[in-house]
């Protein structure tokens, strides 16, 4: 009976010892630098702010809208003020197409009126009396007048529809110039300021006695 209690005892303290080495190994194996270089901080999770910065601007930057000038050029000769929206100038297209509208309302109504006097005219100079011109009634419409106002009208419509040449042309000026200074500056400050002035005895102007006191304009140009 002695010999089984210490046995058991000595199975006991073997068991305590092993368990206890046990945990030793586990702590090392566990275990944590603490010390203050190895400590996380505030420091340590910043984020470099022109970095961040530059990495949202920078796909903005890379795509920037910048018209072409030949295209606009060739959008408003295909189309007068495609090339205009093409600009994102949106509030030029009213005025092209105002213009086109203007001018050619007025080439229809002076061809028309040709055509009338013209018509009346050949009428009244055929020598058939079977022609009667619209005019033949009224005593003013004699056959000068009615010449006179088939050579107006034909002037009128020519000229118009040269003017139709021109706004057309125009309209491929603009929208290659707008291309061209699409990212021009137009900041405040620029500009061109013109004032009076005091000419000063050290500020001698050509032509004039330096010794005297005069007025004068001052030019300036900022940009």
């Amino acid at each position: 009976m002695l010999l089984l209690m210490l046995a058991g005892s000595q199975f006991a303290f073997a068991v305590s010892e092993g368990f206890a080495g046990g945990l030793m190994d586990t702590a090392s194996v566990i275990s944590v630098d603490i010390s203050p270089e190895n400590t996380l901080n505030e420091d340590s999770f910043a984020y470099p702010e022109d970095s961040l910065i530059g990495d949202i601007t920078e796909p903005f930057a890379e795509h920037r809208f910048q018209p072409n000038p030949r295209k606009s050029a060739m959008y408003s000769a295909v189309l007068p003020g495609l090339g205009q929206i093409y600009n994102r100038k949106y509030w030029k297209v009213p005025i092209v197409y105002g213009g086109f509208a203007a001018l050619s309302w007025y080439a229809m109504f002076t061809h028309e009126e040709f055509v009338r006097y013209r018509n009346a005219y050949s009428f009244r100079i055929d020598g058939n009396p079977e022609t009667i011109d619209e005019f033949i009634d009224d005593f003013r419409y004699t056959e000068d007048v009615l010449q006179r106002f088939r050579d107006y009208y034909r002037r009128q419509r020519d000229r118009t529809y040269i003017w139709i040449a021109l706004f057309y042309a125009i309209n491929i000026i603009d929208a290659t110039v707008d291309a061209h200074f699409f990212d021009f500056d137009v900041s405040e400050e620029l500009g061109i300021r013109v004032g009076p002035s005091v000419i000063a005895p050290d500020r001698p102007v050509i032509g004039r006695d330096g010794s005297q006191v005069g007025p004068g304009i001052r030019f300036s140009v900022n940009f």
